[in-house]
């Protein structure tokens, strides 16, 4: 998986104009916080999204919504969560969970 990430990390380094390297960044940032789901959540693909939300703390934030539970009646209490990204580590530091 390790691999995987580095080769595409690579791929949009190579393949990038110069004016796209902050978005290449974060495609880079979403990839590992897909990795990091699939790792510790164990969802599949088609029943996840992830999009960033903001930036707090010198983590980027990125809210990580299960599609299953989107249309519950009663919000809270689910599997989505909100993942702390710190670009300096390159990995998911944190996950905060909604009540």
């Amino acid at each position: 998986m390790r691999s995987t990430l580095v080769a595409a990390f690579l791929v949009f380094a190579v393949l990038a104009p110069c004016a796209a390297i902050a978005a290449d960044g974060e495609a880079a940032a979403v990839a590992v916080v897909s990795g990091y789901v699939r790792e510790h959540k164990h969802w599949k693909e088609a029943d996840y999204q992830i999009r960033r939300d903001r930036t707090q703390d010198q983590c980027i934030v990125f809210l990580v919504t299960y599609l299953p539970e989107q249309n519950r009646a009663v919000p809270g209490g689910g599997k989505t969560f909100e993942a702390y990204y710190d670009p300096t580590q390159r990995k998911v530091v944190k996950e905060m969970h909604f009540q």
